[in-house]
Order: C-alpha cells, then sequence, then structure tokens
C-alpha cells in the first residue's frame, strides 16, 4: 500500500457544532491510503461516489462501493485504501456520538453494538444526493447561516444512515422471527399445527406473521407446512419401506383417505402411483 496521496477538493472551512468536527469532499487517487493503523476518538463515515474504498480493522475488513457509506467507529484501529485504478471519489465526515437532539430516536443506532466493528449501509440514494449536493455548495460558497444550513444537511445524511440501517435491522429480525416458525415446522410436522401456534413461536400476532411469513417463503403458513410435509412424504415413499398407512400416520394426517386426497391434489399422483413410478425429475 502507498502512502496517502489524497487530493482534497472541498472542506467546509467554518467551525461545525456538535456533534460534527468535519465534512468535506475528497478524491483519493489510484490505490492510495495510510498502511498505519491507528485510531481515533470519533465516528468517521465516508460515502463514496464513484470507484472503491475500504477500510481494515485488526480482525475484520469493508468494502464500499458507490451509493455505500461506511462507518468507522471510534477507538477502532483501522487503515485505509482506495481499491483499483481509478479515482475514488468520497464524501467525508467526522463527529461525536450524536444525541436525539440532532437525529431524534434514530440516534442510538449509531451506538450500542455498532461501535465495536466497521460497518456499511447503503443509504436512500435520493435523500443522500439531494444532502450532499447542497452540501458542496456550502463547502465551496458559504454564505450567511451557512453553518446552520451545514448542520441540517449533515443531520438529514446521517438520518438516512441511521434509517437505512434501521430498516436493515428490521429486516435481519423479522427473519430470524420466522426462523423459530421455519424450525417448529421441521420438528413438529407430524402433529397439528395451527397457525396461531406458529405465530407464537414467532413471537407475533397471527395477521402480521402470516404477512412476514409469506414476504420470506412466498407462501402462506398453512400452505407451507403441508408442502412440508407433502415433501417428506414424497422422500418416504421412495426411498423407504413404510406402509402407506404408517406414512399418512407419521405426517399427522389421521387416515389414510385424508392423505391420499390430499398428496393427489398437491403432486397428481396418488401415493401408491408415486411410489411404483416416482417422476423422474424427483
Amino acid at each position: 500500500m502507498s502512502p496517502v496521496h489524497e487530493t482534497v477538493k472541498l472542506i467546509y472551512p467554518r467551525p461545525l457544532g456538535p456533534p460534527y468536527l468535519l465534512a468535506g469532499f475528497v478524491d483519493y487517487l489510484s490505490c492510495s491510503g495510510v498502511e498505519t493503523m491507528h485510531s481515533h476518538d470519533f465516528f468517521q463515515a465516508v460515502h463514496v461516489f464513484s470507484g472503491r474504498f475500504s477500510f481494515d480493522a485488526e480482525n475484520h475488513r469493508i468494502e464500499i462501493g458507490p451509493g455505500e457509506t461506511g462507518i468507522v467507529p471510534p477507538n477502532i484501529s483501522h487503515r485505509y485504501q482506495a481499491i483499483g485504478h481509478e479515482v475514488c471519489r468520497t464524501f467525508m465526515t467526522n463527529f461525536n456520538t450524536p444525541g436525539p437532539e440532532h437525529l431524534s430516536e434514530s440516534a442510538e443506532v449509531l451506538d450500542g453494538q455498532r461501535s465495536e466493528r466497521l460497518w456499511t449501509i447503503k443509504p436512500d440514494g435520493e435523500l443522500v444526493a439531494f444532502a450532499l449536493e447542497r452540501l458542496r455548495g456550502e463547502c465551496g460558497s458559504p454564505g450567511p447561516a451557512s453553518t446552520a444550513v451545514t448542520q441540517a444537511l449533515l443531520n438529514l445524511y446521517l438520518g438516512a444512515i441511521a434509517r437505512s440501517a434501521q430498516s436493515r435491522d428490521r429486516t435481519g429480525a423479522n427473519e430470524e422471527r420466522i426462523r423459530y416458525a421455519l424450525a417448529l415446522i421441521e420438528r413438529e410436522y407430524g402433529r397439528p399445527l395451527a397457525l396461531e401456534e406458529l405465530a407464537d413461536a414467532a413471537g407475533l400476532g397471527v395477521s402480521r406473521f402470516s404477512e412476514l411469513f409469506r414476504q420470506h417463503t412466498g407462501v402462506p403458513p398453512m400452505r407451507y407446512l403441508m408442502e412440508y410435509r407433502i415433501g417428506v412424504a414424497k422422500v418416504l415413499l421412495t426411498a423407504s419401506s413404510f406402509a402407506i398407512s404408517a406414512i399418512a400416520d407419521h405426517l399427522g394426517f389421521g387416515s389414510i383417505q385424508h392423505f391420499s386426497r390430499t398428496f393427489h391434489s398437491h403432486t397428481g399422483f396418488s401415493p401408491s402411483d408415486y411410489r411404483a413410478n416416482p417422476p423422474l425429475e424427483l
């Protein structure tokens, strides 16, 4: 890695109020960076317009592409580099931990567990483009009340990052909830499972659970359960010598007639025909 060689295009020339320490637009030349590990007691956000940029910590690494922002929390030892052979054009701001007066309830996203690792986010593109376009103007030609305008635009930019991170976290949490229900199906598919029990396993109300489950799997919960049972039935019919009545009982159908009707409606075959001549694609 070469010594740092950066072209500073625009740095906001006036002192900024809390929590901001610095804001500006920086172009990094091909493969430039800093090889020495270092840390600082403030957050740093680097948004990439073009090219690619990386941060390396002691035990992990992030790469930031166009439209993405990388966050370096305080006291994380790191180094950085522009990746590739093109100029990497960035916006950078250094700031202390923001409070609710700056980002409302979104402020907590930039603290807590996120302070332990470097991380990346792809915030709302239109909102970020709006904020950074106007920040460039303020950095290049600050006028009356420019500092207040710059503060507001920085709040808008960090708010976009925080909201995108919150949305991603909620998505991850919802997927984890649905996995609890899927695990219950995989363990207990052979007994009656009501929609309410699956929703309880996910810690959600029935309506919200059904909506999220369909988003995650593409099908409603009870249809997924039945298709899972039919999938197990296919395996047992082709790979075991269990009697069809025993398979029906194992899958919780209650009667061989119910099993046969359901299996036929899903596959177009009776269980005995499927066992005798399973479709080649299966």
